[in-house]
C-alpha cells in the first residue's frame, strides 16, 4: 500500500515536470536558461525558498538551485548573489533536517 501511494507520487511529479518547459535563448555570447532583463530582486527568505525549488514558470525562470554560475555571469554581481543564495538555503536545509530528526515534523 505504501509503495504504490509513494510509486503514484512519483508518477504525478514526473509528470508535472514534463509539462513544465523553459525557453532557452543566446544572450551575452552564450546560450542560457535566463531571460535577458533577468535580475536578482530582494526576496523574502520565503519567497527565496519557494524561487530555490520552484523558480516561475510564469516568468519562465527555472529554479534557482539549478542555476551554475556561468547562467549568472551577464549579471552585475550574479555570482556573488546566487552564492550568497545558495549559503542561505545551506542553513534552511539543515534546520529542516534537524526538525525532521528531532521529530519535530
Amino acid at each position: 500500500m505504501r509503495l504504490q501511494r509513494k510509486r503514484k507520487e512519483h508518477e504525478t511529479d514526473v509528470a508535472l515536470v514534463k509539462k513544465r518547459k523553459f525557453t532557452v535563448g543566446q544572450h551575452h555570447g552564450r546560450l542560457n536558461v535566463l531571460p535577458r532583463d533577468f535580475t536578482f530582486s530582494s526576496m523574502t527568505p520565503l519567497m527565496l525558498v519557494h524561487c530555490w525549488l520552484m523558480g516561475s514558470v510564469r516568468h519562465d525562470i527555472p529554479a534557482l538551485a539549478q542555476l551554475d554560475s556561468k547562467h549568472v555571469l551577464f549579471l552585475k554581481g550574479g555570482n556573488k548573489m546566487r552564492n550568497k543564495m545558495e549559503s542561505i538555503m545551506r542553513i534552511v536545509e539543515c534546520l529542516e533536517w534537524q526538525d525532521e530528526r528531532l521529530g519535530l515534523r
